[in-house]
């Protein structure tokens, strides 16, 4: 996905130096270093180690990139900013003149961060039960980009995401009952484990053994009638996949209550699903037999790309 901010910043008129790197692929060498990791977090209290473990071995370039940086670039975004050793954030820190952080996951579930969070100049999270003094509640967007027009299947629900086994029952369980309204569900999920695949499988679920490029995903959103999304159980923040049916116009089924609480919110074009109500289904097959109601042009700006970098970089 940092290929396609990247581009995105370009054509908001930024000169962009991407450090990204992927750290998808890490595993640990051995038991040693296995073993080391669990010392640093659990008797010294480091929990960024296993990052920087990750950034030895797949970060290589982006300390020589930021060391060829002349001067003080005007602005320094770092997404997941706890992928980075702290020394790779202060020298960042030193070749800009703001330092900005969006943690677009909970802050518990990566708590590297926390140890990090002082050397920013603005720090965002997505998920406001990470809400405290100096943290700003911000969201996800959508690309407000040209995109070529894909051709419609009015009869396909997409939701992509990684596998959680909590969360497995309610996406079987929504795929089948999209199934039983004549929506062919197009549902993957990544993972490389045999056994999760083995003990998971069904035919209204495709496993997928690499993740799925942003734009492979765009595609589906583009293609698809609705888009479908389930709450990670491990924060409440609104996906992708919640900006992008709003952004591109397409219907949303999700079990994520805050939607509710959204100005975008309209219950004829997103569904809240409660796995647990068997009354849900009538309403189910209304909501997709029934006709979106337009959102006003101003909120739908409010959530894309431009808008949302202007925001927190110039706020």
């Amino acid at each position: 996905m940092d290929q396609v901010l990247e581009k995105a910043l370009e054509e908001q008129g930024y000169e962009v130096i991407n450090i990204s790197y992927v750290d998808h692929a890490f595993r640990y060498k051995n038991i040693g270093e296995r073993l080391k990791n669990f010392i640093h977090k659990t008797f010294l209290g480091d929990k960024n180690y296993k990052n920087y473990l990750k950034f030895k071995r797949h970060g290589k370039g982006v300390e020589e990139k930021l060391r060829d940086i002349e001067g003080k670039t005007e602005y320094a975004l770092l997404i997941r900013a706890d992928i980075y050793p702290a020394n790779i954030v202060k020298l960042v820190k030193n070749k800009t003149q703001s330092l900005v952080a969006y943690q677009w996951d909970g802050m518990h579930r990566f708590p590297g961060i926390y140890s990090l969070e002082k050397y920013f100049d603005k720090f965002y999270i997505f998920d406001k039960v990470d809400m405290a003094p100096g943290r700003n509640l911000t969201g996800n967007f959508y690309f407000d980009r040209k995109i070529p027009n894909a051709v419609v299947d009015k009869k396909t629900a997409f939701f992509v995401g990684s596998y959680m086994r909590r969360r497995m029952n309610a996406i079987n369980h929504m795929a089948q009952l999209l199934k039983d309204c004549g929506i062919e569900p197009q549902f993957f999920i990544y993972s490389d484990d045999d056994s999760v695949v083995r003990s998971n499988e069904n035919e209204n679920v495709r496993f997928i053994r690499q993740h799925m490029d942003y734009n492979t995903a765009l595609e589906h959103v583009l293609r698809s009638d609705i888009v479908v999304d389930f709450l990670n159980d491990v924060h409440r923040g609104l996906s992708f996949r919640v900006f992008e049916a709003l952004g591109y116009g397409k219907k949303l089924i999700t079990n994520n209550k805050d939607v509710a609480e959204q100005d975008f919110y309209n219950p004829a074009n997103i569904f809240i699903w409660k796995e647990n109500s068997p009354a849900q289904l009538k309403e189910l097959r209304d909501f997709i037999d029934g006709e979106m109601q337009p959102v006003d042009e101003n909120i739908i700006r409010k959530y894309a790309f431009s808008s949302w970098i202007d925001s927190i970089l110039n706020g």
